[in-house]
């Protein structure tokens, strides 16, 4: 008998001269099998472990990674935030300051409107006092004194701070 096929040092536990036989035969080639397999699961199992640890070091990299992009992102949204708010901050700045202008000349030139008014009034009664004029004539002037003074009143609906 070949070294393979000798029977082994173990006694066979089998009473059956049958199983001996099947043991003599194909004892070897099982142990071998199985000695195979366990290999096998063994390497299998190596291989998981070293897979799970590489997935797990590169889920903790692109973690890291990840959160560094998403931080720069936020630093750099805020900045552009801070810079459109001084920006609409100094545009409204302007346009407060272009409306502040703008009453100012309103109210001046209403102001000078209203003492062109009062001049041509005051020189209206000296025109009157010196010359003498009927009823009627002195009604037609105080008539359309009176339209002048309603349409620059429309004209003039702002009142200055200090009246």
């Amino acid at each position: 008998m070949s070294k393979k096929n000798a029977p082994s040092d173990k006694p066979v536990e089998t009473g059956n001269d049958l199983d001996q036989l099947r043991h003599i035969l194909y004892g070897n080639q099982a142990r071998a099998t199985e000695q195979r397999l366990s290999d096998l699961e063994a390497r299998l199992d190596s291989v998981h472990r070293e897979l799970s640890a590489d997935l797990d070091k590169r889920a903790a990299s692109l973690s890291g990674s990840a959160s560094a992009e998403l931080t720069e992102t936020r630093q750099s949204l805020s900045g552009q935030m801070d810079k459109m708010a001084a920006d609409f901050n100094q545009r409204l700045d302007k346009k407060i300051k272009d409306l502040q202008k703008g009453l100012t000349d309103f109210r001046s030139e209403a102001r000078q409107r209203d003492d062109d008014l009062r001049q041509e009034m005051l020189a209206l009664g000296a025109m009157l006092d010196k010359q003498k004029t009927g009823r009627a004539e002195l009604g037609e002037l105080l008539v359309q004194l009176g339209r002048q003074l309603q349409e620059n009143e429309g004209n003039t609906a702002v009142s200055s701070p200090e009246e």
